[in-house]
């Protein structure tokens, strides 16, 4: 859900509107670091299961006095060695849940690569172009990019829509006079912004309302 300044509150420049938002960036940053909290461990015993497996686990048996306790050795080590000591039921169960981590973690890496943005405006790097790029440069990326987001060209794209309008307020940041100020005293080519507390959870929640009353109960 969304907290937005009711239509009839005074306008004050002294007045803090607090906006409350779903955040998809800090909701992969928190499931990275609970996936990266079971991907050391479980990929340590992994690793060190088919290290030993390959090396065997020491001179089991080497001390052994009599024939049966000879034989007990050579059957511990036929378990713990090979491809027996890979075939347990605790080995494959964390193997797979292991392959099952590191995918998601590669995963939500991606989603962090493509839509990782920490709060920060940068008209340059939207719109792919130098800090000391000229009006004509500045015109001509602008064409180029918002012809290939518009959302003609991508009915139905939600990163499209949203890329389109950070190429627009990008170019208005820096053709704009008003908005060129804006952007060099606040940040933000629109001026000074509301404050905003995000929660790390995914926007899934926020498009399906009866998510929300499940996690509540």
């Amino acid at each position: 859900f969304r907290a937005q300044e009711e239509p009839r509150l005074p306008l004050s420049s002294s007045l803090n509107i607090i906006m409350l938002e779903y955040d998809n960036s800090a909701f992969y940053y928190f499931a990275i670091t609970i996936l990266v909290i079971y991907l050391i461990p479980s990929t340590w015993f992994a690793v060190s299961e088919i290290v030993l497996a390959l090396i065997g686990s020491g001179d089991v048996g080497s001390k052994a006095r009599t024939v049966t306790e000879k034989e007990k050795a050579a059957n511990l080590k036929k378990k713990t060695t090979g491809m027996a000591r890979l075939k347990t039921s605790a080995y494959i169960t964390n193997l797979v849940l292991c392959v099952l981590a590191w995918a998601c973690f590669l995963y939500l890496m991606a989603l962090v690569v493509n839509d990782g943005e920490v709060n920060t405006f940068d008209p340059f790097v939207v719109l792919g172009i130098a800090q000391d790029a000229t009006t004509s440069e500045v015109k001509k990326a602008y064409r180029k990019l918002s012809l290939k987001y518009h959302p003609d060209k991508n009915i139905g794209d939600r990163v499209a829509e949203e890329m389109f309008m950070k190429i627009a307020k990008a170019y208005e940041a820096l053709t704009d006079e008003v908005s060129k100020a804006n952007y060099e005293k606040f940040g933000n080519p629109d001026g000074k912004q509301a404050l905003e507390v995000s929660i790390g959870l995914p926007s899934i929640i926020l498009d399906n309302p009866k998510v929300v009353l499940v996690l509540y109960l």
